[in-house]
């Protein structure tokens, strides 16, 4: 094969590589944490989703989030989100839910990616590629010679 055909196909397979590594090692998921100071008349929580630009949300958390905190010391929650598409950004709001069946949604709202997104893995992907590139430059001794 010819010498510069040969070295073109090596830099784009260690760009496929540093594609691929961030795509498997960051997967589609999110999770979301949040903390309570105190837990009055709480019975659980809801979680919705929606897609970052999107004011329209849904119902991710199946059934009922349960409270385990109490009136004087709150807790620590975490849920996660595998029903994500890699790479898309959504937003999260969360609901409590009082043991008389009141809902207060609450206004503030989490951004978040699944993955690291694509402009990481072309990202890394061409730093592997450009590597490749000055390897031949700064170590000429260990590439092929053309023919």
């Amino acid at each position: 094969m010819h010498f510069r055909l040969r070295y073109l196909l090596e830099v784009l397979g260690l760009f496929l590589l540093g594609v691929v590594l961030v795509r498997v090692t960051s997967p589609a998921r999110i999770t979301i944490t949040w903390e309570t100071a105190s837990e009055v008349e709480a019975a659980g929580f809801q979680l919705y989703r929606s897609a970052a630009d999107v004011e329209d949300y849904a119902r991710i958390s199946g059934e009922l989030i349960i409270a385990t905190g109490d009136p004087l010391v709150g807790a620590t929650y975490q849920y996660t989100d595998k029903g994500v598409t890699w790479g898309e950004r959504y937003r999260y709001q969360l609901e409590e839910v009082t043991l008389t069946g009141n809902q207060t949604c609450y206004p503030d709202t989490v951004n978040s990616r699944a993955g690291l997104g694509w402009g990481w893995a072309i990202g890394v992907g061409g730093l592997l590629a450009l590597l490749g590139l000055m390897m031949k430059f700064w170590f000429p001794a260990i590439a092929p010679e053309s023919a």
